[in-house]
């Protein structure tokens, strides 16, 4: 069984069932197999640098300031996440949120990405966190900080997104877990606290 992981300062390494093979250098951030059938890996580096490796191949820039029309930087951390329902998709949180459609296109070149956000929340900061429904497609949760954004139509040209009031206004958003089953059910971690909702966000408990 794979395992791929990131590292700070030892860049990203896989195991591939007998040996650990290192993929990429610099700092480790995210990283993420395609879940399908397709031989497809994606790892980042530091302020949201993603490379994609192709059945074991050499990995490419696929996604980062200055590369396929990006042009803004994001947090030393850059969330990023492909989409549940379909793997040529895939969501980055750089100053705004930004969306590719066509993933697998053979020449990473021709891969394109969509601003689908302004610069919500504070347009100096970047996003922190961002979840993708696991039930429902168009659905997706962001943060920059204490601050938690919604939006219910992910998939479209430009998103629109809601403010919702996370548990405590006293720790950054750590992280955000949909349910795999209930749309409506989301988890929320701020600090050493966890929070549940039952109803896409709105309150919490």
């Amino acid at each position: 069984r794979q395992v791929l992981t990131g590292f700070q300062d030892n860049g990203t390494s896989y195991f591939d069932g007998a040996k650990w093979n290192r993929t990429t250098g610099a700092d480790g951030m995210e990283c993420q197999y395609d879940p399908g059938p397709d031989n497809y890996r994606y790892t980042s580096i530091q302020y949201g640098d993603i490379n994609r490796s192709v059945n074991d191949g050499q990995p490419r820039r696929i996604a980062g300031e200055g590369e396929n029309g990006i042009d803004e930087p994001g947090n030393w951390i850059t969330p990023w996440q492909l989409a549940n329902h379909n793997t040529e998709v895939m969501f980055i949180g750089y100053l705004s949120l930004w969306r590719s459609d066509n993933l697998k296109e053979s020449n990473r070149r021709d891969i394109t990405w969509r601003k689908i956000s302004g610069r919500i929340g504070a347009a100096n900061a970047a996003f922190n966190v961002v979840e993708h429904s696991q039930t429902d497609s168009t659905m997706l949760f962001c943060s920059k900080g204490v601050r938690l954004f919604r939006t219910n139509n992910a998939l479209d040209s430009t998103a629109s997104f809601v403010e919702l009031t996370p548990g405590t206004g006293a720790f950054s958003i750590a992280d955000i877990l949909t349910h795999p089953r209930s749309p409506d059910t989301v988890y929320l971690v701020q600090g050493t606290d966890v929070y549940r909702s039952a109803d896409t966000g709105s309150t919490w408990v």
